[in-house]
C-alpha cells in the first residue's frame, strides 16, 4: 500500500484477508486491523516509526500460514506502535509458522489501553525475538518459539501483564526486571528444554514457574534475587542458581 493516509483493514472481527503475495503498509499515516490478515507463506510488514498499527476488534490476527495451510509461514514485522482503542479490549494474535520471525519495534499497548492478551508464534529460523521497545502492556502474554532465544530488551518493561507463559526449545529466556508493574496474582511461565533462564528482580510479589526439562539445562535467576509469592524451579540434572553466577 503505497497511499499515505490512512489504511482501514477489515470492519469487523469475522472479517479474513488474504494476501497471496504478502502485505507491506508502512507509508500510510495509520493503520486499523479489525479481524485476520493471511498470507500464504508471504511476509507482512505493517507500521513504522511514524506508523502506528490500532487495534479495533476484540481479536485481529495476523497469520503468514494461511490458516495451516502452509505451515512454513514467513516473517511478520510490526515496525511501529500497537495500540487498543479500548484498555483490555482489544488482542493481538501473530502466527508466523514454523520457520517465520516476529519483529516487534514499538511499544505494544499502554498503560492506559493496555492489549487483552498478545500471542506470538515464531519458528525454527527465529534467531530470537525481542519483546518490545520500551514496552508491553497486555493483559496475557503468551509467546512459542520453535527454536529461538526469547530476550526482553534492555530497558523495556512488561507492564499490566497477569500471566506470562514462554515457551521455547533449545534456546535462552531473558527477562529483566518483568514484574515491576504486574499484579500480585500473576504468574510468570517459562518453559525451555535447554540453555539457561535468566530472570533477574522480578519486583512485585507474582507466582514463578520455571521449568528446564534438558539434562544439561541451567536456571539462572539473576543477581537481583526474586521475590515471588510462589517459586517453583525444575532443573532436572541440570543447575539451579539464584542470585550471583
Amino acid at each position: 500500500f503505497a497511499n499515505t493516509g490512512t489504511l482501514t483493514l477489515g470492519d469487523a472481527a469475522a472479517d479474513v484477508l488474504t494476501f497471496n503475495g504478502g502485505l507491506t503498509a508502512t507509508a500510510p499515516s495509520g493503520v486499523t486491523l479489525n479481524g485476520t490478515v493471511r498470507t500464504s507463506g508471504d511476509t507482512v510488514e505493517i507500521g513504522d516509526g511514524g506508523t502506528a498499527l490500532t487495534l479495533a476488534g476484540t481479536t485481529s490476527v495476523i497469520d503468514t500460514t494461511n490458516n495451516g495451510g502452509t505451515t512454513a509461514g514467513a516473517g511478520i514485522t510490526l515496525g511501529g506502535a500497537v495500540n487498543a482503542t479500548a484498555a483490555s479490549t482489544q488482542g493481538l494474535t501473530l502466527n508466523a509458522g514454523t520457520s517465520g520471525t516476529v519483529t516487534l519495534s514499538g511499544t505494544i499497548g499502554s498503560t492506559s489501553a493496555p492489549l487483552s492478551a498478545l500471542s506470538v508464534t515464531v519458528g525454527t529460523a527465529q534467531s530470537g525475538i525481542a519483546l518490545a521497545l520500551p514496552s508491553i502492556s497486555t493483559g496475557n502474554l503468551t509467546v512459542a518459539a520453535t527454536s529461538g532465544a526469547i530476550t526482553q530488551q534492555v530497558g523495556s518493561s512488561l507492564s499490566d501483564t497477569r500471566d506470562v507463559v514462554i515457551t521455547t526449545t533449545a534456546a535462552d529466556v531473558t527477562l529483566y526486571n518483568t514484574g515491576n508493574s504486574l499484579g500480585t496474582n500473576s504468574t510468570i511461565s517459562v518453559t525451555t528444554t535447554q540453555a539457561t533462564t535468566d530472570m533477574p528482580n522480578t519486583g512485585n510479589k507474582v507466582k514463578i514457574a520455571i521449568d528446564n526439562s534438558s539434562d544439561s539445562g541451567r536456571i539462572k535467576v539473576g543477581t537481583g534475587g526474586i521475590k515471588a509469592a510462589s517459586v517453583t524451579l525444575k532443573a532436572y540434572a541440570g543447575s539451579a542458581i539464584v542470585g550471583d553466577g
